[in-house]
């Protein structure tokens, strides 16, 4: 996707505890206009439709990300998912150099002690968004954050895209979709909007699923 000014879309996933959804919410707000603008587009587990294979789907979109944003907190870094699945695949991709990685810390924890706590952190100076006296003061922190990232990575084309198109994550069950799988994702994905939303039953049940497997030690 070309955004308004002419650059290709930066694609940004979102990895976090379900338990920090109304802050991954909050965050996705104040990343609107940059939505909107197309200067980005946005992935997180709510925009998996009824029916995928939600390990598959985040395999894939973490694959095909420019950007992953951890949303640190206590309960991300409980998450066994969270820190064996989708924080070892970010942490490679940036070591190769196909994606960048960037901590938002979101409430206060360890999150220095992790495998990331070398990379530099939003907001400024790591300090948790629940901390900030304006919420609102921090989250513009971060999506100034966010932009500048978003102007300074490479076009994917740029980078080293064999490396990361080689690698098929072992839980994702099946290989990276084509251009054709590509375009049906996209017919079958919600849209943002909707992800909003109240989830429907099917949507309910693999959410249990995946809170389950965050929480599982």
């Amino acid at each position: 996707m070309v955004g308004a000014r002419g650059r290709m879309s930066k694609r940004v996933f979102f990895s976090y505890s379900q338990k920090d959804e109304a802050l991954r919410e909050e965050l996705e707000a104040h990343l609107e206009v940059l939505l909107t603008n197309g200067a980005l587009t946005t992935w997180h587990a709510r925009k998996i439709g009824p029916g995928e294979e939600w390990r598959a789907v985040a395999g894939r979109e973490i694959e095909a990300a420019d950007i992953v944003l951890l949303l640190v907190s206590a309960d991300f870094l409980a998450s066994s998912y969270c820190r064996d699945t989708e924080v070892q695949r970010a942490i490679e991709r940036h070591t190769e150099g196909t994606a960048r990685v960037v901590p938002v810390v979101l409430r206060p924890c360890l999150w220095d002690e992790a495998v990331f706590g070398h990379l530099a952190p939003l907001p400024a100076e790591g300090r948790p968004i629940t901390r900030w006296p304006d919420r609102d003061e921090a989250w513009l922190d971060v999506a100034r954050g966010v932009r500048r990232l978003v102007r300074d990575t490479a076009p994917r084309e740029e980078r080293h895209p064999s490396a990361s198109a080689a690698h098929v994550p072992e839980d994702a069950g099946a290989k990276a979709p084509g251009a054709e799988g590509s375009r049906a994702q996209e017919r079958t994905a919600p849209d943002r909007t909707a992800a909003k939303g109240a989830p429907g039953p099917e949507v309910e049940g693999w959410l249990r699923e995946l809170e389950a497997a965050q929480v599982e030690k």
